[in-house]
């Protein structure tokens, strides 16, 4: 091929096959800019919710079904973290010297419970044929974004300095990246799983407990 083209000819292929290839690279990288625009707009739509879903605040929930009754007490309950402390369960002072505020040692009985209830909940899900998994719990920012905003002021989640990857609020952020960019047949369906991991999440309180409604204690390891 070469031999047939006058060399002036080939000249301005040469040329034009260098012009082409800036050109690609402009493209790609406006490419690059669309899509990240793209995904940020993306991220803003909201989950569909179920239609029978209520439209509003707490006055417009509706109660489906009460199991059982809650309990009257003749004198002043206490709540779990004073029980806990009584009876020493948990350790708050030393893992604050250990970990930072708002970490925690379970201890004693409270480790037994623990690891008791996530072996007989696991077990129960397994039998309706859910597959049992324990994830990772540092993921890339990209599957996390799928959940949070892995990155910014306001983020609640821990990033890896100087790299591309954060540790996990939930279980469901591995779990939802297992089939990521990929197609699953119809004869696949349904996949269930069940996982357990530790979940790291910059504490704040829930509304409820700024509010003064509940009793609890954010941590950022649970």
């Amino acid at each position: 091929m070469k031999g047939k083209l006058e060399p002036s000819v080939r000249q301005d292929l040469i040329e034009e096959g260098k012009s082409l290839k800036d050109v690609i690279s402009t493209l790609e990288q406006d490419l690059l800019i669309l899509t990240d625009k793209l995904q940020i707009e993306a991220q803003i739509i909201p989950n569909i919710t179920h239609p029978d879903a209520p439209i509003g605040g707490e006055e417009n929930s509706i109660v489906r079904k009460r199991v059982g009754k809650p309990r009257e007490f003749e004198f002043t309950a206490k709540d779990h973290l004073q029980l806990g402390k009584k009876l020493d369960l948990f350790d708050f002072d030393s893992a604050a010297e250990v970990s930072g505020a708002k970490f925690y040692y379970l201890k004693n009985e409270a480790v037994l419970l623990e690891m008791a209830l996530i072996n007989w909940a696991i077990s129960e899900v397994s039998k309706k044929r859910f597959i049992p998994l324990i994830t990772p719990e540092i993921v890339r920012s990209s599957v996390v974004e799928v959940w949070f905003q892995p990155r910014g002021k306001n983020t609640q989640v821990y990033s890896i300095e100087d790299s591309d990857q954060c540790l996990i609020g939930t279980a469901e952020i591995p779990v939802g990246g297992i089939h990521m960019d990929s197609i699953l047949p119809d004869s696949a369906l349904p996949l269930k799983y069940v996982a357990y991991s530790h979940c790291f999440e910059r504490s704040r309180c829930c509304r409820q407990c700024n509010q003064g409604t509940l009793s609890c204690t954010p941590v950022q390891q649970g």
